[in-house]
């Protein structure tokens, strides 16, 4: 019985501590103390915020170039308002507001700089690999319209991508990058989750809330599978939805590191 007490505890999981690092494939520390877990929490929460008030503006633009047939400098423009240029309301605006109540509340200042960071990623045009405007090309990647979502007369020509050629290709690209949002958010659920448990002491299967049979990225395969099979998507949207979802997952945990800072605040 010794023994086999013996192998039981030798082969039970390393559960991180309060200021260990994660382990695993996930960067980044357990915090330390309450106010380094609350912060941390809530910068990623805002960062899906924006990443889903930055969709919400390209939605509008791409839906008005759908119904016209044409980009246009003043669908630009709205659009870009709607990202940066509205000083109260904007995206930026609200996140920026909301990081310098955290930053005023005593939030890490190593955590307010990756965040602000992290909103430069957001916002930054088409030829920046992780930006929302890059990724709108793979959103509305097909080029059998011939025209640009963005007006290239136009003060705006942040985003990549064309004007679907089809209704059902404007459906799939919509449904996309509405599945991937989800992803997003449940992805920073998970580690939220993570280092919650790991604040208590207790362990957590983050993996299972990743990649599980009902995890984050099962759900996300089902849905855009779902569209896929209809028939809705252009062959690139095709092709690229299923990694795009991998790739997601890829970079949250190799960035987790940005938010739950070593050692754990």
């Amino acid at each position: 019985m010794v023994v086999g007490l013996g192998v039981l505890l030798a082969g039970a999981p390393v559960v991180a501590g309060p200021g260990d690092p994660f382990g695993g494939d996930d960067t980044g520390c357990v915090p330390s103390t309450t106010q380094g877990l609350r912060c941390a929490r809530s910068v990623g929460t805002l960062l899906v915020k924006l990443r889903r008030s930055v969709l919400n503006c390209h939605f509008t633009q791409v839906g008005l170039a759908l119904q016209t047939g044409h980009s246009s400098p003043g669908f630009d423009n709205s659009e870009e308002n709607c990202e940066v240029g509205n000083p109260s309301n904007s995206a930026k605006a609200t996140f920026d507001d909301k990081i310098a109540s955290l930053a005023a509340d005593g939030c890490s200042a190593t955590l307010i700089a990756n965040a602000n960071a992290a909103r430069d990623l957001v916002l930054a045009d088409q030829n920046a690999a992780g930006s929302l405007d890059n990724l709108n090309g793979a959103f509305f990647c097909d080029s059998t319209s011939g025209v640009l979502i963005a007006d290239n007369t136009g003060t705006d020509q942040d985003e990549a991508g064309w004007i679907p050629s089809t209704a059902g290709h404007y459906k799939c690209g919509i449904a996309i990058a509405k599945s991937w949002n989800k992803l997003d958010n449940a992805l920073v659920k998970c580690h939220q989750k993570l280092a919650a448990y790991g604040f208590k002491g207790a362990p957590f299967d983050e993996e299972a809330c990743e990649t599980g049979s009902k995890g984050a990225l099962t759900k996300y395969s089902l849905a855009v599978t779902k569209y896929i099979d209809a028939g809705f998507c252009a062959p690139c949207q095709a092709s690229f939805a299923p990694s795009l979802g991998t790739d997601t997952a890829a970079d949250a945990d190799a960035n987790l590191e940005d938010l739950y800072i070593c050692p754990g605040p």
